[in-house]
């Protein structure tokens, strides 16, 4: 499936203990056009997380 507008990542309500189980509902009704979304998002996440304890600041997570 290339795109399905009916997938919402609703990450409002991710926690660090329901990440994998909320992230794996969604990878089964996203669309390419949501996932590749998302990736790109994490991605951010993650560099800017990176870029903190590069330069010693505290990282906060966030979702």
């Amino acid at each position: 499936m290339y795109h399905n507008a009916d997938a919402d990542y609703d990450a409002v309500h991710i926690t660090d203990s329901n990440f994998e189980a909320r992230n794996a509902a969604f990878d089964k009704i996203a669309g390419i056009c949501e996932l590749d979304k998302i990736v790109k998002h994490l991605k951010l996440l993650l560099n800017s997380a990176i870029e903190k304890i590069a330069n010693d600041e505290m990282v906060v997570r966030e979702y």
